[in-house]
């Protein structure tokens, strides 16, 4: 009745192990157009790339492993025009997509088995190659090497290519996204735990005490004592590297305190809130600022400061659980999760009725999985972080399936799981569909915006925060029209020797200054954040300043109906007003220190004000 039994030849086998994972990355690329996930992407790639936000090609990725650092950008500085990242992220996931299928088909090649591997690799790993983010890249990888330990069994052992393969997926998940391949470890301890009670209860098949120790010594022992060697090695390399290159050593330490501003969105509105404003001598403004990741101003952010306003502001525990309930039912709503949870719960009828130790791991899994979402709901839970944890859980159902006998009960939800993933399928691929034309229009658009703005290489674009739409330079783009795009980012990167290169190359050593006294600094931004750094310059600096719009773009594909807007501070000054606009003037008509041509919009000026460019409008 099967196609595919257990005795059927190996190359039919390995052509569904290779076969399936390339037919979906190829279903992905030609089909659709992949996008970045986040800004985070695109803000590595300058970074390791050297143009946009690197000054030069830099193996400091923010949130990779340096070791990985190094091998991009070395490859950008031989071929700066391929794009190594999305090469290498793409090489990634195809690898651990193979390694997942085959811990699902080594033992059984049938139809049931191939069809969640299929139902799997449509729920997690399409939209994975359509929307890829290195977090659930790293997760994937990861899983990859937990799930073909989990393959394993006394009639199918390790050798050494299967022992090889998992170890470069746990180095490459390390390296690609540590947090996010410590939390796949993290989900893996569970079946562990599983495993160590199956061995002791005589589930491997022998009788003898010891000789179950020493299979089981063979199997999980070993592979655990080598995990460990790998990841504490790699952790202890990235803090040696961080320590001993100047400049980088306080950067961790400045990040996770950083952190708890802008990621964990802690409750700011408690008395002891008050206390610590008046502490550190900030305001109101200034805690907005920062928790809209603007910190460049390193005596009024120090790391003193962070840390004395979190220790005093620490809000008491709590648990509200209505609250909890409400948040996860949200889960539900967002349609990009239901199709990974309903392939979860499809994989679940494919469990053996008495295999209660294959039960117990899914059932584990998914509730380890469910308390780690659920801690951290209530500050900063990404969709990706989701994704991850939900593809985890549904790859150990998979490869732990097996043949079960299909009772009225088991029917009716294998038919009522087979419409809900083809229908939940049906509005993801449509949705990425959608998501294809609009991101195809809107990096043609983006580029168009970046002609008519015309920067040049002698003028300093400050981007604050995610106000720049960094997802539409698509990941196999070259990059070209990104090249004389001077960029100082408002984010992770800020005050690091990278940055801090940038203003260098500009001569400056105060941005707060530098924003309302240069007029080649420019400010990337939008909705309230000009009003408040207009505030927070009057309270720090003593100085009244405008921030006057000068560029905008338009589109009807985006909520916020454009693009990006460009502003410059002036001094509100009248003295200082007409200096500016003279200085502008001057160079509308060309002058010796501006070389190249003027963008269009810097010679149109009204009384002081550059006047607004409008370009894509729709």
């Amino acid at each position: 009745m099967d196609a595919f039994e257990p005795t059927a030849p190996q190359r039919w086998r390995w052509l569904l192990i290779v076969g399936l994972p390339g037919l979906t990355a190829l279903l992905a690329h030609t089909c659709f157009t992949p996008r970045f996930q986040s800004n985070d992407d695109p803000g590595m790639v300058m970074l390791a790339a050297g143009y946009g936000l690197g000054p030069r090609p830099s193996p400091f990725l923010i949130f990779m492993h340096p070791l990985l650092g190094q091998f991009l950008s070395s490859l950008y500085g031989m071929s700066p025009s391929v794009p190594w990242y999305a090469l290498f992220m793409l090489g990634v996931r195809l690898l651990a997509g193979m390694a997942i299928a085959f811990a699902a088909l080594d033992r059984r090649s049938t139809l049931q088995q191939v069809g969640l591997v299929v139902i799997y690799l449509l729920a997690f790993d399409l939209s994975g190659h359509v929307c890829p983010q290195f977090s659930r890249t790293a997760a994937a990888a990861t899983q990859g090497a937990v799930l073909l330990w989990l393959s394993r069994r006394p009639d199918r052992p390790w050798n050494a290519a299967l022992a090889i393969t998992a170890a470069v997926l746990l180095i490459l998940g390390m390296m690609i996204r540590p947090d996010h391949a410590m939390l796949s470890l993290e989900l893996a301890s569970p079946l562990v735990c599983l495993d160590v009670l199956a061995t002791l209860r005589g589930g491997c098949g022998c009788v003898d005490r010891r000789a179950r120790l020493l299979t089981w010594a063979r199997r999980t022992g070993a592979p655990l004592l080598v995990a460990g060697i790998l990841v504490g090695g790699l952790l202890a390399y990235w803090s040696w590297f961080y320590a001993v290159s100047p400049g980088w050593s306080d950067f961790e330490r400045y990040n996770r305190l950083r952190s708890q501003f802008t990621d964990f969105c802690r409750d700011n509105s408690t008395p002891t809130s008050e206390q610590a404003l008046a502490q550190v001598g900030w305001s109101r403004n200034d805690l907005a600022m920062i928790r809209e990741f603007f910190f460049a101003d390193r005596q009024v952010f120090s790391a003193d400061n962070l840390r004395k306003y979190l220790e005093i502001s620490r809000p008491p525990p709590r648990i509200c659980l209505p609250e909890w309930k409400n948040q996860l039912a949200a889960l539900w709503t967002k349609h990009d999760l239901r199709l990974p949870l309903t392939a979860i719960f499809f994989t679940a009828l494919f469990i053996p009725g008495r295999a209660w130790l294959h039960f117990g791991a899914v059932g584990a899994t998914a509730g380890a999985a469910l308390w780690l979402v659920a801690g951290v709901m209530r500050h900063y839970c990404p969709q990706h972080f989701v994704q991850a944890l939900l593809a985890f859980v549904a790859g150990v159902g998979v490869v732990l399936s097996g043949p079960v006998s299909f009772g009225p009960l088991r029917k009716m939800g294998l038919v009522l799981g087979l419409l809900a993933a083809a229908y939940f399928n049906g509005q993801v691929c449509w949705k990425l569909h959608l998501q294809s034309i609009q991101s195809q229009i809107l990096a043609e658009e983006l580029k168009s915006a970046i002609k008519g703005l015309n920067p040049r290489p002698d003028q300093l674009y400050v981007v604050w925060g995610g106000f720049f739409p960094y997802e539409y330079l698509l990941p196999f783009d070259s990059g070209s029209h990104m090249r004389d795009f001077k960029l100082y980012g408002l984010g992770c990167a800020t005050n690091t020797p990278i940055e801090d290169e940038r203003l260098r190359e500009f001569g400056i050593d105060d941005l707060v200054t530098a924003l309302y006294t240069r007029n080649d600094v420019f400010v990337i931004c939008d909705g309230p954040l000009p009003k408040m750094l207009e505030t927070y310059i009057a309270e720090h600096r003593g100085v009244r300043v405008q921030m006057n719009l000068l560029y905008e773009t338009y589109t009807d594909l985006l909520p916020q109906k454009r693009l990006f807007r460009v502003f410059r501070a002036v001094r509100a000054d009248a003295a200082k007003y007409e200096e500016d606009v003279g200085s502008d003037s001057k160079q509308s008509e060309g002058c010796a220190s501006c070389p190249g041509e003027h963008p269009p919009w810097e010679s149109r000026v009204d009384r002081g004000c550059l006047q607004t460019g409008q370009q894509n409008r729709r």
